[in-house]
């Protein structure tokens, strides 16, 4: 079994017989050669590589000596379970119970003319007894702590490395070059100080104890953590809205959101208002409700503010037209045959609106001018009527009107009512006078019978 195990002959279960025999040849010759060329070897190997206090090892020492004479001694007071071969010795410690634990191997070739190796492997020996001091509960920003950590026991002293991580990120590592005493239980220490920030709020810190194995390779023995809290001031004080504009009659809701310890209270400013609580909501949003909006957050330890300005988005409203620069009010407005007219129509929205005209017929002497100018270069009878402006944005339409009346000029319709009224009053005024007429010759006939 220790054979199989020697480096020699690690022949895998899934290699196929030509690979086997290919296997063998080559270390049949490789062993030609060291025995033959390099001469022979000596090795010690230990499982585990580093053991902890009161747990098993296991330790092998083998050579490539065809005819050796083995020696593997340790100090008085120790005696492993031991069984043996030609050329491997390997002991068996049920349970480690020194903390100087050297392995020395001798090796007598007498193939080789008696020639003499000797190899001798000192194996670490360690515990978990590891211990980190905390700062206090709570850090200030700004104020300068130190984090310690007291390792475990390992021998030798300069097998161990203590590394404090911040999260994963090694921040700080120690070692020692001193073998130190296996009669004394003196720890290493690492001692980080750190300068608290409102980023370690919340931040894990680990205290990590390895073993050296050798050859750029460590073996991780015990951990033990720290988490920091830490007061600082307000690090944000950042203002969201719910919808992207703000629409006349739609909700609308405020957000602050706001970092620090102990936890900030969140106050808003408007208009010289002062309203409490992390969110604003406006439930049908009007005009007055534009302007600024300030959210301001504050701890003991300090404060942050942040603004935001409300534009109200809204549909045409109040929309009015002038007159050759007069503000109609409501009544007909009368201009005379030839003026020129001119009418400016206005109205209040966000965004702002376009405008159309509407004229009780196509006119051969107007035009529109800059939005929402409508010019008569010259009134005649075809420009008599109503006119109304329509002002149109995305969120609606609000329109007006006027009644223009052109003096000095009479429509047939107006005329023949002339006429017919002129006609009709004739008549009347005729059949008066007849009826006169009749009236006076019957009574002057009755007055001549009555005189007879």
């Amino acid at each position: 079994m220790h054979k199989l195990n020697h480096p020699r002959f690690l022949i895998p279960a899934t290699m196929d017989k030509g690979a086997v025999y290919s296997c063998i040849i080559s270390t049949v010759l490789a062993f030609w050669i060291q025995t033959n060329v390099a001469g022979f070897e000596v090795w010690i190997n230990t499982n585990p590589p580093a053991v902890e206090f009161g747990d098993s090892l296991e330790v092998n020492c083998s050579t490539t000596c065809a005819d050796p004479s083995m020696t593997v001694e340790y100090k008085p007071g120790i005696h492993p379970n031991r069984t043996n071969s030609r050329d491997w010795i390997t002991d068996r410690f049920p349970s480690i119970q020194n903390w100087d634990l050297v392995v020395p191997c001798s090796i007598i070739c007498l193939s080789d003319n008696n020639k003499l190796k000797e190899e001798k492997k000192v194996v670490t020996v360690y515990n978990r007894e590891l211990k980190i001091t905390s700062p206090p509960e709570v850090l200030k920003v700004n104020k300068t702590y130190s984090l310690e950590c007291i390792g475990p026991r390992v021998y030798p002293k300069n097998k161990l490395i203590l590394t404090w991580l911040r999260g994963s990120e090694i921040v700080q590592r120690v070692s020692t070059g001193e073998k130190g005493s296996p009669d004394e239980d003196k720890r290493l220490w690492n001692v980080f100080n750190l300068t608290a920030s409102g980023s370690d709020d919340g931040q894990e810190y680990t205290c990590l104890a390895e073993v050296d194995l050798g050859s750029n390779t460590t073996k991780p023995i015990t951990n033990s953590s720290v988490t920091l809290q830490t007061y600082y001031p307000p690090t944000e004080a950042q203002v969201r809205k719910t919808a992207d504009d703000w629409i006349e009659g739609k909700s609308q809701t405020l957000s602050c959101n706001a970092a620090g310890n102990p936890a900030p209270q969140v106050s808003w400013i408007k208009d010289e208002q002062i309203y409490f609580g992390e969110k604003l909501h406006i439930p049908s949003v009007q005009l007055r409700d534009g302007g600024q909006y300030v959210c301001r957050v504050t701890n003991e330890y300090g404060s942050k503010i942040s603004s935001l300005n409300a534009v109200i988005m809204y549909k045409p409203q109040n929309t009015s037209i002038s007159v050759n620069n007069k503000t109609v009010s409501g009544s007909p407005i009368h201009v005379s045959k030839g003026d020129e007219v001119t009418m400016t129509c206005d109205t209040n929205g966000n965004p702002p609106a376009t405008f159309q005209w509407e004229a009780p017929s196509k006119g051969s002497n107007d035009e529109t001018g800059p939005p929402g100018v409508l010019r008569i270069s010259r009134a005649t009878s075809e420009h008599h009527g109503i006119y109304k402006c329509r002002a149109t944005n995305k969120y609606g339409t609000d329109e007006n009107e006027v009644d223009i009346r052109v003096k000095g000029q009479t429509s047939a319709r107006r005329l023949a009512a002339k006429v017919l009224g002129f006609t009709s009053v004739a008549i009347i005024a005729a059949a008066v006078l007849i009826t006169m007429i009749i009236y006076f010759r019957n009574k002057r006939k009755e007055s001549k019978k009555q005189q007879e």
